[in-house]
């Protein structure tokens, strides 16, 4: 019981490594060849909602 549930989680986990990695390269195409000199790559996550501090 236990090996079917670990097999699903590794195979999920397997498809979405490959579904980040398809992403990148295909986002790569979408760059610009040259950059300005000020031109920072950086990536930010934000959160949609708020936390509170409690």
């Amino acid at each position: 019981m236990y090996s079917d549930f670990f097999k699903i989680i590794m195979l999920s986990n397997s498809i979405f490594i490959v579904i980040i990695g398809l992403y990148l390269i295909f986002s790569k195409r979408n760059e610009p060849s040259d950059y300005p000199e000020n031109f920072r790559k950086t990536y930010v996550i934000k959160p949609r909602k708020k936390i509170k501090n409690l």
